[in-house]
C-alpha cells in the first residue's frame, strides 16, 4: 500500500515538473517572437501604432504586448510572424 502512494507522489511531482517546463518554454517562444516583432519595427523604422495597423489590431494591444501584459493569440502570433518573415509585405502594405 506504501508503494501505491509513493508513486502517486512520484507521478504527481512529474507532471508538476512537466507543466512548469512548458510553461517556461510557451513564455521563451513568446519572448522570441516579440524581440522579433521590435526588431522588425525598430529595422523599418514603424511606431507601435503603425504596426498595430498592418497587424489589424488595436494599439492598445501591440502596446500591452510590448509591456509584457498580454501576449498575441494565435491568430496574431501567424500574423507576426508572416509580417516578419516577409511573406505578406504586399499584403501588409
Amino acid at each position: 500500500m506504501r508503494h501505491r502512494y509513493f508513486f502517486i507522489y512520484i507521478f504527481d511531482e512529474a507532471i508538476r515538473y512537466i507543466d512548469n517546463n512548458i510553461i517556461l518554454l510557451y513564455s521563451v517562444y513568446m519572448l522570441k517572437i516579440l524581440e522579433e516583432l521590435e526588431e522588425y519595427r525598430l529595422e523599418e523604422r514603424l511606431s507601435q501604432r503603425k504596426i498595430a495597423e498592418k497587424l489589424g489590431v488595436a494599439y492598445n494591444t501591440v502596446n500591452r504586448w510590448f509591456t509584457g501584459r498580454y501576449n498575441p493569440n494565435k491568430i496574431q502570433r501567424y500574423h507576426i510572424k508572416k509580417l516578419i518573415n516577409g511573406l505578406g509585405r504586399e499584403y501588409f502594405k
